[in-house]
């Protein structure tokens, strides 16, 4: 139809311009009659014949219009329809790209932008490359440092006094462990429970220091055939812990401050065992540790304990919520080292770790309590800053707001870590404190 109405349009506008030049042709001849009318006497029958003669032109003029358009017409009205179609595409093209664009405008005003951050954090200088071992797996003595009291049952059941130095002086734990044939239950070393408290804390410490995997299996080994074959008591603590990684080089104003403690948790830090405070009283220290040796050491002693933590019977922590917290803390400290923080093969381990820790608590009805507690321990009541500023030498408090300088605050990204750490599903990754996320978007 609008094909039509502007074909129809093309038409007039040619049929007007022949009118228009017919009046005008008219009109000449008019005045040219007009001006022979002033200068001669008017022939009526000459202006009548005249007149008819006009008639009929305009008759034939009106039906030359509406004959066909000739070839040079045709041509004028194909341009015509190209520059009309021309302007058409280009109105509709203007168009889409209008709509186009506000559609784009409203996709992005209701666009959600994610916020993130980039996870890079600087860790804690923790622990201390130049510390010497309080205790080696070469110095450690089973009776000086832990009590035991069997050498003389053993030479009088028959041993040589040389054997017995051998088995218990530490100069070669795989005989001590053969002997001690510790799946059995029943072996001439261990004659009482306070001889087992012995023996069991001796494995364990030694298992702490072992620098070859091979031998860290074997002790380990030994160590849980021990408690599982025999049914004396013992437990695994927040002091076996702490002294592990205190001998490692862990600095003890971080981990072992009674005002963190006191502060945090209203009680006083985990006791250390007497044959570790003994040796710090002596400063007896003489071993130096490559890097490599103290990580794969800390690797083993966390994962230690974890599986410690998972066999029955073998932990009171449940009942005591404050060394559940406690220990929590010491982990996630420790997993924030500047060169653990990236160590996968020790994150999983204290990952691990602190599963076994959160499955302690008590029911669900006083859990959130005590995860909200867990929570500001770790990060509004952590102030690495005051507890040993050299601790936060790993990056520069002017690149954080003024207010976490003030304070001694932990770095965001750190604490960012510390979620990470913590076991995916469980409900304290989601409750951190509000000022933490506040730190974070700083």
């Amino acid at each position: 139809l609008i094909n039509c109405l502007i074909h129809f349009y093309k038409r007039q506008n040619i049929q007007q311009l022949q009118l228009e030049n017919i009046q005008q042709e008219d009109y000449i001849m008019s005045r040219a009659v007009h001006r022979e009318y002033e200068e001669e006497d008017i022939d009526l029958d000459s202006l009548l014949e005249a007149s008819c003669s006009q008639h009929e032109d305009s008759v034939m003029d009106i039906d030359s219009i509406l004959r066909p358009l000739s070839d040079s017409q045709q041509e004028i009205e194909a341009n015509l329809d190209l520059r009309d179609q021309k302007i058409r595409d280009e109105i509709a093209t203007q168009e889409e790209k209008r709509v186009r664009s506000e559609q784009e405008q409203v996709m992005i005003r209701h666009k959600g932008t994610p916020a993130l951050i980039k996870r890079k954090p600087p860790g804690l200088n923790l622990f201390q490359p130049e510390q010497l071992l309080t205790f080696s797996m070469t110095d450690l003595s089973l009776e000086r440092d832990f009590g035991w009291t069997g050498r003389k049952r053993l030479e009088q059941s028959g041993l040589a006094s040389s054997f017995v130095e051998r088995l218990v002086g530490g100069q070669n734990v795989l005989m001590m462990v053969r002997y001690l044939a510790p799946e059995t239950g029943q072996n001439n070393m261990v004659a009482n429970e306070e001889e087992f408290h012995s023996m069991v804390d001796y494995v364990f410490y030694l298992s702490t220091v072992c620098e070859d995997q091979l031998t860290f299996s074997v002790l380990s080994k030994c160590l849980f055939d021990l408690l599982k074959s025999c049914g004396h008591p013992w437990h695994v603590t927040t002091s076996h812990l702490l002294a592990t990684l205190l001998n490692l080089g862990a600095r003890d104003q971080v981990l072992a401050s009674e005002q963190f403690y006191q502060m945090n948790l209203a009680s006083s830090g985990p006791v250390l065992p007497q044959f570790y405070t003994a040796r710090l009283d002596k400063r007896q220290g003489n071993k130096v540790i490559s890097q490599q040796s103290r990580l794969f050491m800390l690797r083993n002693s966390v994962q230690l304990v974890g599986d410690l933590l998972r066999l029955p019977n073998r932990t009171q922590l449940g009942q005591n919520t404050t060394s559940v917290l406690t220990m929590v803390y010491l982990a996630i400290t420790v997993g924030q080292d500047q060169a653990v923080v990236d160590t996968p093969s020790i994150t999983r381990s204290i990952s691990q770790l602190l599963h076994s820790l959160l499955s302690l608590l008590p029911p669900p009805s006083h859990t959130e309590t005590h995860l909200q507690v867990m929570a500001e321990l770790l990060s509004a009541g952590f102030f690495p800053h005051h507890l040993c500023p050299s601790s936060t030498s790993t990056w520069s408090y002017t690149s954080l707001p003024a207010y976490m300088s003030t304070a001694g605050n932990n770095h965001p990204h750190n604490m960012l870590t510390s979620c990470s750490l913590l076991p995916p599903h469980s409900p304290s990754s989601t409750c951190w404190p509000t000022s933490t996320h506040s730190w974070c978007w700083g």
